[in-house]
């Protein structure tokens, strides 16, 4: 996933979420290109930031793995590849799920 290819090269993108990713960076021959216009980010100098609209598309609950999936990208920044999605404190995770449980993002039958 060109993301995660980006997230190990580039020290900048190691910060963002998935969802953050547009505002920096343009998807231009099958690769992610920094932004030439936009704001400059302090800090950064080479970075721009820009009003975009980006879209992470909507999954429906009973999809689970992927519902998972579409929650730790909103909530794992600079993530190098799906198993590194579901580390959590250092241990791998079985599941997208798991991982989303382990982060505390699943409220638990009990509540």
């Amino acid at each position: 996933m060109a993301f995660f290819d980006l997230c190990r090269v580039d020290k900048f993108a190691k910060t963002l979420l998935y969802c953050e990713v547009p505002a920096y960076y343009v998807w231009k021959n099958n690769k992610f290109s920094r932004r030439k216009k936009g704001k400059a980010i302090s800090g950064y100098l080479e970075i721009k930031k820009d009003q975009v609209l980006g879209r992470v598309y909507t999954v429906h609950p009973g999809n689970a793995e992927c519902y998972y999936l579409r929650l730790l990208l909103h909530k794992i920044r600079g993530p190098t590849s799906f198993t590194a999605l579901k580390i959590v404190a250092g241990v791998v995770q079985p599941s997208f799920q798991a991982a989303c449980r382990a982060i505390g993002l699943l409220e638990d039958e009990t509540h």
